[in-house]
């Protein structure tokens, strides 16, 4: 399971000819860090920015803890970290750390225990001078970097003590820090080369001290050629909190232009010294695709600070806004948040608002009353103060049709189907069959492919839809086709058109799943300042998860790109998987944008040809 640190990006921390180059700060989701257990983000007393990661034990895992690779700081002088166990008495965790090089590895990795203290944050620090191998006497060489670094615990059983992390950081020495500037400097130049990949790219970026990694973001979200680095550009200033970088968000947030404002926007959101008055004065010029990427930001980060947040908002009539802001009220995980979706839920809001803050209110309690808000009322007076509220309770069944088993909501959705050659192929796996099998509203006789498949659940999807829902049609291979010429009111007239228009979709040619999210996106053909209110508020996206033709066919730069789409648009993706292995690019997609992700593959490693 893929989580990701927040990196933060600090000015001003160079002190006694030492700098600092932050690893994780546990504030989001770049992904740039493995956690094994069951993962967490929670705010407790001595928390260095707005979370820390918890880590539980994983019913189907060994041991549970983080794991960063390919770290490229050569010659740091420590690593640090910040650790604190949920145990009543001290807990041991184990630090694995091996050095970048050729050889075996056992002769480039060290093991360390660290012992964590109970109800106090215990500051750690691994001197890397003077290091030597678990295999023999030979002193680590960390001149090319850090090839793995892994902070774990071996689990004694499923009930075993939580633990936190936080701060997670080398220091280097200035002349360090001067080699890791020098050397991204090196890669840029020959960056899109097979020379220098993005992955050897965005880790040279990383690899920089947080003062050098400051002052090459900005550029990289202006002219960045590649989504992927565009992405971690913007994800890196989603936690400063020293007043230089606050100033300096601000800053290029007023200066930007276009689609770079909502990327600042975001950024704003996510910073972790967060200012009322500056907000309640600066709100009334913003866009509203500005405010609601500012609220995504805030999100991320589970912001708890939001009473001033009346000057971001208006009246909430916009479905984005509205949606955004639910979610930053569901991940604050308060009191005061309740009462806020409580509030919501007396207004009038759009179908798909109103479907977000019944689903907020079922996982923060773990009930179900529906829309029925006097019964949440009732329910959280006699429960205020005595019930621990958690976001990751599940979500509940809204008796308004599925997808692929996908709960439905009230809303515009847009369905975009893979038809590419690899769609004609019998409809096979334990995974598939298994879903045919549970599933009533399928007819097995009738599905052999898995187009077949698709249409059925697609068909099965549009009757569980009522006005004022509407939904669209992307059925794409080499080129996408939009089946309903727009959007459709969820009604019989539509149901009966869209029914022969998927029964006449035949499966060929390549995969160009760009095409097929981009027409989706902007179903006028074009980026229009109607998307946001007149595009879809839910998309549903089926593929095989390879992309092999298009403007984009890398699949974690195009998971990237639409990432970057969704900026001050807000659609919650859901992906399906019906390719020959597990799409990691698909499942991280969803996540990130509060979706699900339905996994049918076979698990073969074979790679079809689609154009077969």
């Amino acid at each position: 399971m893929n989580w990701a640190p927040l990196i933060l990006f600090v000015a001003g921390l160079a002190t006694y000819g030492q700098e600092r180059a932050t690893l994780a700060k546990f504030d989001g989701h770049p992904s740039v860090l493995t956690v094994e257990g069951a993962p967490s983000f929670v705010a407790v007393e001595g928390t260095v920015g707005a979370a820390s990661l918890r880590i539980e034990p994983d019913p189907n895992r060994d041991y549970y803890g983080v794991t960063l690779r390919q770290i490229p700081v050569g010659m740091a002088s420590e690593i640090r970290f910040r650790g604190l166990t949920m145990h009543a008495t001290e807990q041991t965790v184990r630090v694995r750390i091996e050095a970048s090089g050729d050889g075996d590895r056992r002769s480039r990795e060290v093991d360390r225990d660290v012992v964590l203290k109970p109800g106090l944050w215990t500051e750690v620090a691994i001197p890397l001078d003077g290091l030597k191998s678990n295999a023999g006497s030979a002193l680590l060489d960390f001149s090319r970097g850090i090839n793995f670094l892994r902070i774990s615990r071996r689990k004694r059983n499923d009930q075993d003590a939580a633990f936190l992390l936080d701060d997670l950081h080398l220091t280097l020495p200035k002349v360090a820090a001067g080699r890791a500037e020098a050397q991204f400097q090196s890669k840029l130049k020959t960056k899109g080369t097979a020379e220098t990949p993005t992955k050897d790219l965005i880790a040279a970026f990383l690899g920089q001290s947080d003062r050098a990694r400051l002052a090459h973001a900005p550029k990289w979200l202006v002219d960045g050629e590649n989504e992927s680095c565009r992405r971690v550009a913007r994800e890196s200033f989603a936690a400063v909190g020293t007043a230089e970088s606050l100033a300096f968000v601000r800053t290029q947030w007023g200066k930007a232009k276009g689609d770079a404002k909502l990327e600042w926007a975001y950024a704003a959101g996510g910073l972790e010294t967060f200012d009322d008055g500056w907000v309640a004065k600066q709100a009334s010029q913003w866009t509203l695709e500005e405010r609601v990427a500012f609220l995504q930001g805030s999100v991320r980060i589970g912001r708890r600070n939001f009473s001033d947040f009346s000057s971001v908002l208006g009246d909430l009539g916009a479905w984005p806004l509205a949606t955004a802001y639910v979610g930053v009220l569901r991940a604050a995980e308060t009191d005061e948040s309740f009462d806020g979706l409580i509030t919501l839920l007396r207004r009038e809001l759009a179908p798909r608002a109103r479907a977000d803050v019944i689903d907020a209110l079922a996982r923060l309690s773990g009930r179900n009353l529906g829309d029925a808000v006097d019964a949440w009322q009732a329910w959280w007076t006699a429960n205020r103060g005595k019930t621990k509220l958690s976001a990751k309770s599940q979500a509940q069944s809204t008796g308004y049709g599925s997808f692929y088993g996908i709960p439905m909501t009230p809303g515009r959705h847009a369905f975009v189907l893979d038809i590419s050659g690899s769609m004609r192929e019998a409809v096979g796996g334990q995974k598939i069959t298994e879903h045919i099998q549970r599933s009533r509203h399928l007819d097995p006789t009738s599905i052999k492919t898995r187009l077949d498949l698709a249409r059925a659940e697609v068909l099965s999807a549009l009757r569980g839809l009522k006005e004022p829902s509407s939904f669209g049609i992307f059925a794409y291979n080499d080129e996408v086709t939009n089946l309903m010429r727009g959007f459709a009111p969820g009604n019989d007239l539509s149901r009966e058109s869209a029914t022969k228009r998927l029964n006449a979709l035949n499966a060929g040619q390549k995969t160009n799943i760009h095409a097929g999210l981009w027409a989706a996106f902007h179903p006028g053909g074009a980026p229009s300042e109607k998307d946001a209110l007149e595009g879809p508020d839910t998309l549903y996206l089926l593929s095989d998860g390879h992309p092999s033709v298009g403007l984009i066919q890398r699949e974690d730069e195009l998971g990237d790109a639409v990432l970057r789409w969704n900026l001050g648009r807000n659609l919650r993706l859901h992906t399906v998987n019906v390719g020959d292995r597990h799409a990691a690019w698909l499942s991280r997609l969803a996540r990130a944008t509060d979706g699900s992700y339905v996994d049918l593959s076979s698990q073969s490693e074979a790679k079809k040809d689609d154009s077969q």
